[in-house]
């Protein structure tokens, strides 16, 4: 299975589109979005064509190819503008190896600490 992985589009049209360039070259089966998908966060810059509501409008039209986490920027009205579900965290088998994904290290690191994941 070929993905595409992306995260921390922070609301750029730009980005957004050069994703659609890459899916468009690469033809994977799933683009998996690891988060941050509008909103730049308080302490960044706005980034390149800032513009999340093409941003929407984009992933929206491409909803059946996404596998979205929820980033630490992304609230519920990003949810309510959006198309697709925003998963907190989720495991996939990919290529018979168990893949966990979730926007920060931090989480990964107690669950491996903890053993609940190996």
């Amino acid at each position: 299975m070929k993905l595409l992985v992306v995260s921390d589009i922070h609301g750029s049209a730009y980005y957004t589109r050069e994703m659609l360039e890459i899916k468009k070259r690469e033809n994977p089966e799933k683009i998996i979005l690891l988060g941050d998908l509008y909103y730049h966060g308080p302490r960044n810059p706005l980034p390149r064509e800032y513009a999340p509501m093409e941003v929407a409008n984009i992933l929206n039209s491409i909803k059946e190819e996404l596998i979205v986490i929820k980033g630490n920027c992304d609230a519920e009205v990003d949810e309510m503008i959006s198309e697709f579900k925003f998963n907190n965290n989720l495991t996939l088998n990919i290529k018979e190896k168990k893949c966990f994904l979730h926007m920060g290290i931090k989480t990964i690191w107690k669950l491996c600490q903890r053993k609940k994941w190996t």
